[in-house]
């Protein structure tokens, strides 16, 4: 096997999507040239750096690191996500991963990355790709109706069991804010200037101009959301992002927006009759605290359990480069549209 690493060209895009729809068939139609142009190209922190390992002129690797704007000590700093690797299934276990990672993290130097690593390539980005792990990112799940959903996993015993966790059903605040007004939210236009500075009780953060939202859930080319708008004086205080039953992210620049916006995000998986909503979640205190008064329930020890059908895999959290040496998953404000771009 003689493996050439090399830059992609337009001539090998369709090589690339073929092998992630064979690495994940259930999403296979949205892996179109829409998309690659969309994730690799059109970024608004730059485009991808991107690289390609070909075996007898066919392309069996690809890999990216994905350049995103973060909040850091008062300044913004680009950071890359390595998250887009694939390696054709009769090409894995050569080293063809680590080889396509190291060149691509040798380009950026010791600028700092991330990389949210699942089972398979955890070992990969922490013994060979010199990333800390930093602890598992924080999953969260919220009830609809206990009783339905015990009534679908465990029958005529639910109603056992139903009176000593009825408890942690999902609940709107009563009385609602009537200083804050609830959206939909079809364009990111200029009033939205002021998410950039909106500032969280973290040290690090994505940095979400009106460009990044429109970006990552407005212009997906495939995937359709539901996004909302928290507006106190006319003024833009939040958004949130929902589908299906995933809340894929939320931004904030009070608690009364933040807490609104989850009145609004109950009430959409009530029209939707969704039982189990989920989402990963890392907020400040008050944030957090509030989810759970809400309702909402850290639940990272139940993905491979009882709720496993509903559940991704654990997301191991990494960290690599000098920028970034401090950090930890717990001074980190992160969400799931942050981790996942294909969600």
């Amino acid at each position: 096997m003689s493996i050439v690493f090399s830059i992609p060209l337009k001539e090998d895009i369709q090589q690339i999507l073929e092998m992630f729809s064979k690495n994940d068939p259930e999403r296979a139609a949205s892996f179109t040239e829409q998309y690659y142009e969309w994730q690799f190209v059109r970024i608004p922190g730059g485009p991808a750096k991107q690289l390609i390992a070909k075996d007898k002129g066919d392309v069996v690797g690809f890999g990216a690191l994905l350049p995103f704007k973060i909040k850091k000590g008062g300044g913004i700093e680009t950071v890359y996500e390595g998250v887009e690797f694939v390696v054709a299934p009769t090409h894995r276990r050569r080293g063809i991963f680590t080889g396509l990672a190291l060149k691509l993290y040798e380009e950026i130097g010791q600028s700092g990355s991330f990389a949210f690593a699942s089972s398979m390539s955890f070992r990969t980005f922490q013994e060979k790709l010199d990333h800390k792990f930093i602890g598992y990112f924080p999953y969260w799940i919220g009830i609809r109706d206990i009783g339905r959903l015990l009534r679908k996993k465990i029958g005529p015993f639910a109603l056992l069991a139903k009176p000593l966790i009825k408890r942690f059903e999902l609940k709107k605040s009563v009385p609602p804010d009537k200083n804050i007004s609830i959206t939909p939210v079809k364009e990111f236009d200029e009033a939205w200037d002021a998410v950039e500075n909106w500032r969280y009780d973290k040290k690090v953060s994505f940095h979400k101009s009106r460009q990044y939202l429109n970006w990552r859930y407005i212009r997906h080319p495939s995937n359709r959301y539901d996004v909302f708008g928290a507006f106190a004086n006319d003024q833009p205080a939040g958004f949130i992002v929902l589908r299906e039953f995933n809340l894929v992210d939320i931004g904030y620049v009070s608690m009364d927006a933040f807490g609104e916006l989850l009145n609004s995000a109950i009430d959409y998986f009530n029209k939707k009759s969704i039982l189990l909503c989920h989402a990963y979640l890392c907020l400040d205190g008050p944030a957090r605290d509030m989810l759970k008064r809400r309702g909402f329930i850290r639940a990272n020890a139940l993905q491979h359990g009882l709720l496993n059908k509903y559940c991704y895999p654990r997301q191991r959290m990494l960290v690599r480069g000098r920028d970034l040496d401090h950090c930890t998953y717990k001074n980190c404000m992160l969400t799931m549209g942050d981790i996942d771009s294909k969600l």
